[in-house]
This record gives structure tokens, sequence and C-alpha cells, in this order.
């Protein structure tokens, strides 16, 4: 939960921090399009001297047009 995080010690590099989603993907920037799949993942803040996180999320895509699943993980070097 919302600041149940209280590492002091790293600065503002959120060190420790979890993000957890499921939304919805559209073909559009409208979210009242109808769906074609959703990100489904987390990723999460791993180093305390820099503003960096790790990802591992996939892409269920399920409609008619499209099937199937494309998987993303590694690092995300957020400042470079």
């Amino acid at each position: 939960p919302e600041g149940a995080n209280l590492t002091i010690m790293t600065g503002n590099n959120h060190f420790g921090n979890l993000a957890v989603f499921d939304d919805p993907i559209t073909l559009d920037n409208n979210l009242h399009s109808p769906p074609v799949g959703r990100a489904q993942g987390f990723y999460f803040y791993d180093m305390k001297n820099t503003f960096s996180a790790w990802l591992g999320f996939t892409f269920v895509l399920n409609s008619t047009h499209h099937r199937g699943t494309i998987t993303f993980n590694g690092a995300d070097p957020i400042l470079t």
C-alpha cells in the first residue's frame, strides 16, 4: 500500500516500491474503445543510488483479430 515503504536511506529513488497493473489494451488512446487484450505485470525500483526499475509484463491479446501473448522483462534504466 501507498506509504508502506518507509525506507529513508535511499533518497528519492523509490527503492523497494512496487507497482502491479492489469490494464486494457485498445487500438487507440480512447479508454472507451473495445479492448483487444490486457497488459498485466509489475515493475519495481531496484537501486538505492539511482532511479532505475526492473519490469516483467505480458500483453495478452484475445480479440477476434489479435490473439497471442508478448512477454517483456528486464531492466529499465529510466535516466539513460
